[in-house]
């Protein structure tokens, strides 16, 4: 199995943390977070990962290439990154993945290698990692699930029924890829690159099934904002964190 991380964009929300590095090199416990990622995939032999580079590029690169050296990269470049989002960075990768189920992430987050080795043996194609630990409000992507957790509907904009936040963490099979590529390639003619990656799983839960798993208590977090930030170093010092 493959991997796919989304490592494009700018981390604005991040401020000065990202001035010199980008999002993905944010030191948690003492290294960056796209390591704990490499570490996770690692412990469930995941060797062939892609990395779509943008802001900063070069810094991630030489580094992964500098303390990775037993990974088998693949390196794509959003060029655009400035002026586009997540499901660009996709399309520019897209050939990487388009014939495989693979693991899907996003820079900015953190979880237990058991945690992806649930999502991994999981039976179905299609699954994305889920947790209820927080209050849903407007800009979360929120979830709602049937009986047989099949995602009925996911938004960023809170409705009644959503019980679970979808995280940047998922295992997706090559006919989600190939579905969501037509998507985006069709907004791309009309000159749109702004679309989030997961705002065209919107679209796509209402024609092919994903199911949602949820993380229960294993180690599920994202560091995209200053108070992201804050809340990790606090779960760290009280020592909460467990890989």
């Amino acid at each position: 199995m493959k991997a796919l991380i989304l490592a494009a964009g700018l981390g604005s929300r991040l401020k000065e943390n990202t001035k010199n590095k980008p999002k993905a090199m944010i030191q948690i416990d003492s290294k960056p977070i796209i390591s704990h990622q490499i570490e996770s995939l690692k412990y469930n032999k995941i060797y062939k990962i892609g990395v779509v580079l943008g802001y900063k590029k070069d810094v991630l690169k030489n580094y992964l290439l500098s303390n990775h050296q037993d990974i088998d990269f693949s390196f794509f470049s959003n060029d655009e990154y400035e002026t586009s989002n997540s499901a660009y960075s996709f399309y520019k990768a897209y050939e990487f993945i388009k014939s495989d189920t693979y693991i899907h992430l996003n820079c900015d987050i953190i979880f237990s290698s058991e945690l992806l080795k649930r999502i991994i043996n999981s039976k179905y194609k299609n699954v994305i990692a889920l947790s209820k630990n927080l209050k849903l409000k407007d800009n979360m992507e929120q979830v709602a699930l049937d009986s047989d957790k099949k995602i009925l509907k996911m938004d960023n904009i809170n409705f009644n029924s959503a019980t679970f936040k979808a995280y940047g963490l998922a295992k997706l099979s090559s006919e989600s890829s190939n579905f969501i590529f037509k998507i985006i390639e069709e907004d791309i003619r009309r000159g749109d690159k702004k679309n989030n990656y997961y705002g065209i799983i919107r679209k796509a839960v209402l024609n092919l099934k994903y199911y949602g798993l949820d993380c229960n208590d294993d180690l599920l977090l994202e560091v995209n904002t200053l108070k992201d930030m804050e809340i990790v170093k606090n779960l760290m010092l009280s020592h909460q964190i467990k890989y």
